[in-house]
């Protein structure tokens, strides 16, 4: 295999800005582009491949790229030089080309393009600009187009290579077409980085020409949407992507190694357990790793290490025990740390608490890899870089991470070499052979600037340093069970600002002083160790903790008085009531949504839903989701939630009104983050309904409130899918409660009126085009005046249980790795309650929804009997003559009970229960006659929606 030979990186942007890799030599990956979705496949079979992308046996194919998908909107068309679409590319650094060098070409380049007619574009860049491509689509790529209902070819199959080359000229994009587009160079090897099959030439490195280039971007765009003018791709961009060169002894991105768990519906009840699946290398030893990292650490380092071991050692609760027989261990929390011994490394931590019979406890800290090393089988944690070039660091796969913290308890749960060397180390003094300097690099003295590096990571953070009033290295909890070491500045511009180490260009978190309602110095401490203070806003919660109590009330005082200026600044302005579109800020998390925050300057999220956005950079769950629940980190509840906390949720999101006070609507948003600590152990068939049931109402009346409100089919798709909450482990949306846990087919939902609140508190979804705009308040005041006002239980998270110190691990492992929510304790299997007709009859989706009830499991059949019954009453329309029904029509969304039956006798007793539901309504003498003529109904499906 040639000596040059390295892995390369190629990742396409979605919608939302996140980074979608796509596999090299391994399945076509779906992508979503503003203006291109569908599939994206790259070939590279040069014989100089590595890893997973090893062809076997190799071919000798060339670089391939094929992509397939429909575009979202026509291109334009005119002249072929400044209409239709291109693609362009900008390199990351400028050409190594000398003087002479760089006329030739720009003479060249001029030729060419005068040559072909304006169908190619260069320009070799200067100081302030790169150097820039541009080729029209049809001059590069093969294209075939499928019309609507025909079988696309599938992508990696021979038949593409038959795809004939059509030359130049312009692409008449047809929507409804599904576009397969082909291109194959057999002259560029980018692993090795040569041109090929050049005579006298090849094999050249690429390097000669284009210089050390490690980072490439690419791009399909309208041009002339972009007013012929190349350098302004970026207002019509279609499709943008990144082209990345790794290092010696990286691999190839392994979709199997980072495939994404479910989301709703774990492995069926019965499949057995199994541990998750990490690379390991039993060629590796302890003895190695500790004699490896000997050499790497300088006597300097070392003499530093001690330090940081009296330090901690000098904490009580950092201290071991004198008897380390009957400890128990528990791992909620991991940390990544700045690297304090080599640059652009971030470190990660795991916190293990160790418990004695007597209840007395203390605290160790760990290295992930030094953990990893102890396993039998061995382990080893795969790192990778992050961040964009040239500041790229290296981390652990926050995945593994999380998957191996099960693995981590599981072993310090029995007798193995793990628990071991933790129980040596838990009672050694710092001078000892024992000690945890000498066994390994011990825990560092986090949170705390003690270092060159720390200075290092954050030398790009130049966001409101220009009049910074207050900066520090502080910990940032993300989530239960991850804190990270970011830089958090307050400037005179009233922003806050908190920076990712080395990924800083752009701030991860934003916030104005104006937002924040509240600032809270956290009486707990945080591990026995930290200082915590909290920040809330309208919609999020963001703690964070400080190495000494006296830094911690700093910033308590220093953001109490910006917060304090912005509201009298704020409060001279025009005043009014409080609505839902009045609760949002200035700016909150503009690079939200997973890897978006290393995005620059395209597809800004937008504020409204940026709260709501997974903004850590851990991808906790793999599609762009609205979490609503998150505003609060939760702990374990003392006594296991019942299926009624639903119900009381419920309550309190009816009786909010149009026009909710700040304290009623932090009490509602606080009370529905419980639903993070739910656990379905041993519920029953009526409680599981009841409570899939009032969350999905809770879930869309709370969209409702704070997203805007869907007022065409695709909008409320996009809601259906998007909007969620975090239920026990794992982020549900209304549609997965639909599909996934009733089983309700998608043709219920028409398209949506968003009208107002009928009779009792029904959602008004209605089916048909809309005929005005929506009005969300006016609907969520009818819902408020039709509830009872009854008092309920109250349901909010006392001020101890906001961080999460502890919970019950189990010790069990998950059947399959749950990455959604990274909470404390395994994943749980989860039952989908049996099927009832009647659960899908209140469901309000969209077609005519009955009221919304607040179900009980303790009288669900009463209630479901009479949510059906008033379905009935408001929807079925029946015409009779002389006291005989002769007609009956029903509305839309009963036609799709059909399909969840598979035989007629199942057919027949649905059709019998809401026949009973239709004969309540009717005089007696009508009913005995509704049976036979409702049946066929339901059998033909020749009803008209309502």
């Amino acid at each position: 295999m040639p000596s040059r030979s390295r892995p390369f990186y190629f990742t396409v942007k979605s919608k939302t800005g996140e980074k979608i890799p796509v596999a090299v030599n391994g399945e076509p990956t779906r992508i979503d582009a503003p203006g291109f979705s569908g599939l994206c496949h790259i070939i590279h079979d040069t014989g100089s491949e590595t890893g997973s992308a090893r062809v076997e046996p190799s071919q000798k194919r060339g670089l391939i790229v094929q992509m397939q998908g429909k575009f979202a909107e026509a291109a334009t068309l005119g002249e072929e030089n400044s209409s239709n679409i291109w693609l362009g590319g900008t390199l990351g650094a400028a050409l190594n080309l000398g003087w002479v060098m760089r006329n030739v070409v720009s003479l060249g380049s001029k030729f060419a393009n005068k040559k072909t007619g304006g169908r190619f574009y260069i320009d070799l860049g200067n100081d302030h600009a790169p150097c820039q491509m541009g080729f029209h689509l049809r001059a590069l790529f093969r294209v075939l187009a499928t019309s609507e209902g025909e079988e696309a070819p599938k992508l990696g199959s021979p038949e593409l290579d038959a795809i004939p080359y059509g030359g130049p000229g312009l692409l008449e994009v047809d929507t409804s077409k599904t576009y397969t587009l082909y291109w194959k160079i057999p002259y560029l090897d980018l692993c090795t980085w040569e041109l090929l099959k050049v005579p006298a030439i090849s094999p050249l490195p690429l390097e000669n020409v284009l210089g050390d280039l490690s980072t490439t971007r690419l791009f399909m765009y309208d041009l002339g949407k972009c007013s012929a003018h190349h350098p302004d791709y970026e207002q019509s961009l279609l499709l943008e992507a990144t082209f990345e060169r790794g290092a010696e002894g990286d691999e190839f991105y392994d979709p199997v190694a980072a495939v994404h768990p479910p989301t709703v519906l774990d492995a069926p009840p019965g499949t057995p357990k199994k541990e998750p699946g990490l690379p390991h290398d039993d060629s590796m030893s302890i003895v190695d790793s500790l004699q490896e990292l000997a050499e790497d650490l300088s006597e300097d380092s070392l003499e530093l290490n001690n330090l940081f071991a009296r330090a901690l050692q000098e904490l009580p609760l950092w201290q071991g025990f004198d008897s380390l027989n009957g400890l128990n261990f528990r791992v909620p929390f991991y940390i990544e740390a700045i690297g304090r011994f080599r640059k652009q490394e971030v470190r990660s931590w795991y916190v293990l608490r160790a418990e004695s019979a007597d209840g007395g406890f203390y605290w160790q800290a760990r290295d992930a890899e030094e953990l990893a090393a102890l396993c039998r089988p061995k382990r080893r944690l795969s790192r990778f870089l992050r961040g964009a070039a040239p500041r790229k660091y290296h981390c652990c796969d926050v995945r593994t991470l999380e998957q191996f913290r099960l693995i981590v308890t599981s072993h310090l749960a029995e007798d193995s070499k793990m628990r071991s060397a933790v129980l040596q180390a838990a009672n050694a003094p710092p001078d000892s052979p024992q000690s945890p300097s000498r066994l390994m690099q011990p825990p560092p003295r986090f949170l705390e600037p003690d270092g060159t590096m720390c200075g290092i990571a954050f030398a790009q953070a130049a966001q409101g340093l220009k009049g910074a009033k207050r900066e520090a290295l502080v910990g940032a909890i993300h989530f239960e069970g991850r804190i990270c070491e970011e830089l958090l500045r307050l400037s005179s511009d009233n922003f806050i600002r908190c920076f990712s180490p080395y990924d800083c260009d752009q701030p991860r978190v934003l916030i104005h002083a104006g937002e924040i309602t509240r600032v809270e110095a956290l009486s707990q401490k945080f591990l026995d160790r930290f200082h915590l203070f909290e920040v809330q806003t309208d919609l999020r919660a963001y703690v964070f903790c400080c190495a000494h109590a006296p830094d911690r009330d700093e910033w308590v005082a220093a953001l109490r008085e910006a917060a304090q200026a912005a509201s009298v600044s704020r409060a001279s302005g025009p005043a009014g009531p409080m609505s839902p579109n009045s609760i949002y800020g200035v700016a909150s998390a503009k690079k939200a949504a997973g890897r978006s925050r290393n995005s620059r300057g395209s597809d800004v999220i937008p504020n409204r839903h940026g709260p709501f956005l997974d903004a850590t950079g851990a991808g906790r769950w793999p599609n762009i989701r609205y979490v609503l629940n998150d505003r609060l980190l939760t702990s374990a509840a003392p006594h296991p939630l019942s299926a009624d906390a639903a119900a009381h949720l419920l309550e309190l999101a009816l009786a909010l009104g149009s026009e909710p006070s700040h304290t009623s609507l932090a009490a509602f948003l606080d009370s529905t983050c419980m639903l993070k600590a739910v656990r379905f152990n041993l519920w029953s068939q009526a409680e599981l309904k009841a409570f899939w049931c009032n969350v999905y109402h809770c879930l869309l009346l709370h969209g409702l409130l704070v997203l805007n409100t869907p007022d065409s089919e695709e909008k409320l798709a996009i809601f259906r899918r998007r909007a969620s909450y975090l239920v026990g482990l794992r982020p549900v949306s209304l549609a997965d409660i639909e599909t996934e846990i009733f089983h309700v087919p998608q043709e219920s939902a028409a398209p949506p009126e968003v009208e107002s609140v009928g009779k009792g508190g029904c959602c008004g979804f209605l089916g048909g085009k809309a005929a005005r705009a929506p009005t969300k308040t006016s609907a969520l005041a009818d819902t408020a005046k039709q509830v009872d006002q009854t008092a309920a239980a109250s349901v909010e998270l006392s001020q101890k249980s906001r961080v999460a110190v502890e919970c019950e691990n189990s010790s069990g492992l998950a059947t399959e790795p749950v990455n959604a929510c990274m909470y404390l304790d395994a994943a749980e299997t989860w039952e989908a309650p049996s099927m009832d007709p009647r659960v899908e009859l209140i469901l309000s989706e969209g077609a005519g929804s009955c009221s919304i009830p607040v179900l009980r499991a303790s009288s669900l059949d009463r209630q479901l009997d009479d949510a059906a019954s008033l379905f009935v009453q408001a929807q079925v329309q029946t015409e009779s003559n002389g006291g005989v029904v002769r007609a009956v029509t029903l509305p839309g969304k009963c036609r799709a009970l059909k399909r969840h039956f598979k035989n007629e006798r199942d057919l027949l007793f649905a059709s019998g229960n809401l026949a009973w539901h239709v004969g309540q309504c009717l005089e007696p003498p009508s009913s005995q006659f509704l049976l036979p003529r409702l049946l066929p109904i339901l059998q033909h499906q020749q009803e008209q929606p309502a």
